[in-house]
């Protein structure tokens, strides 16, 4: 009687949970992600800055998981990793890479003078829309345990720097297996119903021979 009532922590356990179409907070997460490596990569402030109003309307809190375990620390860092999603940070760069544009220049000033972020409701994890940046070494997993609510859609997407490929798996209190994504990519996005408020474990598994920078979101 007790396995049984271990298997139904998840709504969805006895289907493939993995969905085509993330609900908005991720997809503008992932925009925001995408916008924000091109900016760096483009040194293009418009980019940036284009970022940095998505992230406003959906102000991510920095993540602050129960727990945390790495298998190996990454003591060597790579050249020119992108920043994380930090507002302050992205503003001061876009205004760097404007070099003089009065027009972009202007925006971003303005932006920072009115700008008054929104209040996003907590859809998934317990405390709200979160993101946090790792490091998981070579052939390594890195590890978060995160509270989402019961009854609501919870979202957990991952998006790599493009090095390797990284596995997501996710399991219940339980040890059960909720979901996975282990496509040929480092960009991963897993989605259930929990029955109840609890700990859910998250295991990002790096496939590849050098470390991967990735940042993990939740609704």
């Amino acid at each position: 009687m007790f396995s049984c009532v271990m298997l139904l922590q998840s709504q969805d356990v006895e289907k493939k949970v993995r969905e085509k179409d993330p609900t908005t907070v991720i997809n503008e997460a992932m925009l925001a992600l995408n916008l924000v490596n091109f900016g760096y990569s483009n040194q293009d402030p418009v980019a940036l800055f284009a970022a940095i109003q998505i992230i406003s309307n959906n102000p991510f809190q920095k993540l602050s998981p129960e727990k945390s375990e790495s298998e190996n620390e990454v003591t060597v860092l790579k050249e020119n990793e992108t920043p994380e999603l930090n507002v302050n940070q992205l503003l001061t760069d876009a205004k760097l890479f404007a070099d003089g544009n009065d027009k972009v220049i202007a925006l971003i000033e303005d932006f920072e003078k009115t700008n008054d972020a929104q209040t996003v409701v907590s859809r998934g994890r317990r405390d709200g829309p979160a993101y946090v940046t790792r490091r998981v070494n070579a052939n390594s997993s890195y590890t978060d345990y995160i509270i989402f609510r019961g009854g609501e859609i919870a979202e957990i997407a991952i998006s790599g720097d493009g090095d390797t490929d990284l596995d997501l798996y996710v399991y219940d209190e339980n040890g059960n297996l909720v979901g996975s994504d282990t496509d040929y990519t480092d960009d991963c996005y897993v989605s259930f119903r929990p029955r109840w408020t609890g700990s859910f474990k998250v295991v990002v598994k790096n496939l590849g021979n050098v470390y991967n920078r990735y940042i993990l979101m939740t609704n």
